[in-house]
C-alpha cells in the first residue's frame, strides 16, 4: 500500500513539474511574440514583402523625378525619403506623406503625380522600422513625431524648395502627423485620415479583433513590454491629447464602415483639435482602406482646395 502511494505521488510530481515547465515556456512564449506583433516591423518577413512590391509603383513609371534623402533621427538612425518637386515655376507648397503601419513610401508615388501637377512638391518618407529606413520598432508617433523634424530640418537646407510644409497622413501615418503637428509650427497644414486616439487602446482594440481570447491584463502586459523594447511611454502616445496643441489648419477624414479604426476615434481628435479652422469629412460608404476610391475626384478637389485656402 505504501509502495502504491509512493508511486502515486511521484506520478502526480511529475505531471505538476511537466505542467509548471510547459506553462512557463508558453509564457516565454508569448512574452517574446505578443509585444514584437505589435511594434517589431522591420524584420525578414517585412523585408521580403517590401522587395515583393516596391518596384510595382516608381517615380519613373508615373513620369516623376526623383531625389533621394537620407536624414538622421534624433537617435541616430538614418531615415529614408523621396523628393519629387513639382515642374511649376511657383512652388505652392510641400506636402509630406506618412504611411500606414508595414507599408512604405512608395505607396505614394501615384498620388503623388497629382500632388505636382497642383504645383506642390510631394516628399515621401520611410517611417523608422519601414521600407528602407533603419529601426526596428514602431512607436507609434511618440519618436516618430521628432523624425518629422528632422525631416523638415533637413529639407530647409535644400535650395529652391518651398518651406510652405503640409502633411498627409494615413492610419499610423495620420497618427504620427497629428503630433507632429502639436510640436512643430513649421507644418502649416494637415490632411488626417482614419487614425486612432490612442496607443493603448487601438491595441487593445487589435487584439480583440485578432485574438479574441487575449484578456485584458495580457494585452496590458503587451503594452508594457512594448514600452520597454521600443523605449517610449503609451501614456505619452495619445493623439487625442496631441490635437489640443494643435492650432494650424486640419482636414480629419474618416470612412463611417472603418472596422479597423472606429470613427469615434476620429472624432475625439477632431473635438480636441486647438485649431480654429478645422473640418471633419465622413464617408459613410468608405472603410479603413478605400476612403481614396470612395471620395474619388471630389475628394482630391476637397483635399487641395483645404490647402490652398490655409497654406499662407
Amino acid at each position: 500500500m505504501l509502495k502504491i502511494t509512493l508511486n502515486k505521488n511521484r506520478l502526480r510530481n511529475k505531471i505538476l513539474i511537466t505542467l509548471a515547465a510547459l506553462f512557463c515556456v508558453g509564457f516565454s512564449f508569448i512574452s517574446y511574440v505578443g509585444p514584437r506583433m505589435i511594434i517589431e516591423i522591420n524584420n525578414e518577413v517585412y523585408k521580403s514583402h517590401v522587395e515583393a512590391n516596391v518596384t510595382i509603383a516608381s517615380p519613373e513609371n508615373y513620369g516623376l523625378n526623383s531625389e533621394s534623402i537620407i536624414f538622421e533621427s534624433k537617435d541616430g538612425l538614418k531615415l529614408n525619403a523621396l523628393l519629387i518637386k513639382t515642374d511649376s515655376v511657383n512652388q505652392k507648397g510641400t506636402i509630406i506623406l506618412v504611411h500606414g503601419i508595414r507599408s512604405y513610401k512608395e505607396h505614394f508615388i501615384p498620388v503623388s503625380k497629382r500632388i505636382t501637377d497642383k504645383g506642390f512638391n510631394a516628399v515621401l518618407i520611410d517611417l523608422r522600422a519601414h521600407g528602407q529606413s533603419e529601426g526596428k520598432y514602431c512607436t507609434f508617433g511618440n519618436k516618430e513625431k521628432q523624425d518629422i523634424s528632422c525631416l523638415i530640418d533637413d529639407l530647409n537646407t535644400l535650395p529652391n524648395l518651398s518651406q510652405k510644409y503640409i502633411i498627409w497622413g494615413q492610419s499610423l501615418g495620420a497618427a504620427v502627423s497629428l503630433q507632429a503637428l502639436s510640436i512643430d509650427d513649421r507644418i502649416k497644414v494637415g490632411i488626417i485620415e482614419s487614425t486612432f486616439s490612442d496607443y493603448r487602446q487601438i491595441v487593445h482594440d487589435y487584439s480583440k479583433n485578432t485574438v479574441s481570447f487575449a484578456p485584458g491584463f495580457v494585452v496590458d502586459y503587451f503594452i508594457w513590454l512594448s514600452e520597454l523594447m521600443g523605449d517610449f511611454k503609451a501614456d505619452e502616445t495619445v493623439p487625442s491629447e496631441a490635437a489640443k496643441n494643435v492650432h494650424q489648419a486640419v482636414l480629419m477624414v474618416h470612412g463611417e464602415k472603418d472596422r479597423r479604426i472606429n470613427i469615434a476615434y476620429g472624432r475625439l481628435n477632431y473635438e480636441n483639435l486647438a485649431s480654429q479652422k478645422k473640418e471633419f469629412l465622413a464617408y459613410p460608404e468608405a472603410n479603413h482602406l478605400n476612403v481614396w476610391k470612395v471620395g474619388g475626384q471630389a475628394f482630391f478637389d476637397k483635399v487641395f482646395n483645404f490647402i490652398e485656402e490655409n497654406i499662407n
